[in-house]
Formats: C-alpha cells, structure tokens, sequence
C-alpha cells in the first residue's frame, strides 16, 4: 500500500517524457556547420596574412601572456574573427597555432651554437612558453616524443 504512490509519480514521469520526447520529434538537434560564402574566405584570408606577419615579423609568439584579445588587438581585429580565421583557415585552434610557433623557434634555438650549456626548459621559456606543462604537451603532440630527446 504504501510503495503505491511512487510508482505512480513514476508512471506519470514516464508518460511525461514521452509526450515531450514525441512533441520536440521536429526539432534539430544538432549544430548546422555553416559554410562561409567566398566574400568571408577572401576577409579570413586577410586576417591570416596579418597574422602570419605579426607572427614572423614582430615574432609576437615569444610574448609568454599572449591571448587572443592581445593578438586581436595588435592586427586591429575582433577576437572572433581571429578565432574564425584559426579555425577557418589554418585549421587550427588559437594555443596549438601559437605554440607551433614557439616549438620552431626552440628548435632554432638549440640548433644555435652557445645554447648547449642552457636547460631545454630555460630555452623553452626563451621561444615564449609560460609553463612547463605546455611545453611538455606540445612536443608531445607535434613530436609524439618526450621533450627529453630534442637535445639528443
């Protein structure tokens, strides 16, 4: 008798659930990607070529408090169109663009002569990273080894 009334709040929860399962049936569930129109491309592309310069000119990428509204700012942009043009363009996600960045310019730094007596993490501080933790993790991703045998 008295385990009665919870199955009854239960059946109607269950009826519940259905009458809203069935009533949303015409409602998308997932996110339409849009594709941008050839007017938007030709706007992403020259936002990528102001980044690109910012990057290899004012070498922007040693900067170890680099965000995006920094980036943004020094191109004169919004940050969502950066974030749209990382995306978009260089197929890329803003800190994995910026880290490759770093990643080259230690490998240019250890290849310099009179680096050898500096620590891999010192020279890591050098091409920008702000921790070791994200220096570990990108020579992970582009190297699939540990940061240990960059030196070697």
């Amino acid at each position: 008798f008295f385990g009665y009334p919870i199955f009854i709040i239960l059946a109607i929860i269950t009826y519940w659930l259905g009458i809203e399962g069935f009533s949303r049936r015409n409602t998308i569930a997932f996110k339409e990607i849009d594709i941008p129109s050839d007017r938007e491309i030709a706007q992403l592309e020259s936002i990528a070529e102001k980044i690109k310069v910012k990057m290899q000119q004012e070498l922007l990428f040693k900067n170890p408090e680099l965000t995006l509204v920094v980036l943004s700012e020094a191109i004169d942009t919004k940050p969502y169109l950066v974030t749209k043009t990382l995306t978009t363009i260089f197929k890329k996600k803003f800190n994995n663009y910026i880290n490759e960045f770093r990643f080259y310019e230690l490998k240019s730094l250890l290849s310099k002569p009179g680096n050898e007596k500096f620590t891999l993490l010192s020279l890591a501080f050098e091409a920008g990273f702000n921790s070791k933790a994200s220096f570990n993790r990108t020579v992970k991703k582009l190297t699939g080894k540990s940061p240990k045998h960059l030196k070697e």
